[in-house]
């Protein structure tokens, strides 16, 4: 079959015994269930188009939590990369948007989340559970001799860092929020201790007594 229009009509060429419809214009539409065509009749009059019914934007629920945090406040929302918004302090941001695909973006502190997802009314509510990561940085400080000790040897949970800077520093750039195991290692010397990193605490100093006839004693 071959479809042409002429003057307001469409016709089709070829054969056609028994079919449903669809008649379509910009804005309109109209459904025809069963179209019997015969010798006899083969013109079929014009169904009643009707107004397409519009898209209707629909609620949208951003929830936003951490590993640690049952609610993450002020996360940037992006959709199809417009900003939305921001969570507010129980983690909740609401928009509204057409139903379908669309690409997420959520930026907060300590991390960034991308996906594509599929929204409509029944399933228009998002929970999204991030881990977030921080700049950890050991500062190594020698309480007996005074100063900073250079070269000692960090390991955060059994991973070697490497060695503090000439201010007895070592910064990890990004390390999970939580409970870490620290081990500083110098001159044959080494301890080991808990930490917590969090947004607002991310810099743990640790003093160090060297004394080579002696054990090492720290503490944070």
């Amino acid at each position: 079959m071959r479809p042409e229009t002429l003057a307001g009509m469409l016709i089709i060429i070829g054969s056609l015994a028994s079919a449903g419809m669809i008649l379509s214009y910009t804005g309109y539409f109209a459904a025809i269930d069963s179209v019997d065509v015969t010798a006899e009749s083969r013109v079929i009059s014009s169904p009643t188009l009707l107004p397409t019914p519009p898209v209707q934007k629909i609620p949208i629920v951003i929830s936003v939590s951490s590993f640690l945090s049952d609610s993450l406040s002020n996360v940037s929302v992006y959709c199809d990369e417009s900003l939305k918004g921001v969570t507010d302090s129980n983690g909740i941001l609401i928009f509204e948007d057409f139903p379908g695909t669309h690409y997420f973006t959520l930026e907060g502190s300590g991390f960034i989340k991308k996906e594509i997802t599929y929204v409509d009314k029944k399933e228009n509510t998002l929970k999204y559970r991030v881990e977030r990561k921080f700049p950890l940085t050991i500062k190594v400080i020698d309480i007996y001799l005074g100063g900073l000790i250079q070269n000692a040897s960090i390991e955060i949970d059994d991973h070697s860092k490497g060695l503090t800077d000439k201010n007895g520093t070592l910064t990890a750039p990004e390390v999970a929020e939580g409970w870490h195991e620290i081990k500083v290692t110098y001159n044959g010397f080494s301890e080991e201790k808990p930490i917590y990193l969090t947004e607002n605490e991310k810099v743990f100093d640790i003093e160090m007594i060297y004394m080579p006839e002696k054990t090492s004693i720290f503490s944070i």
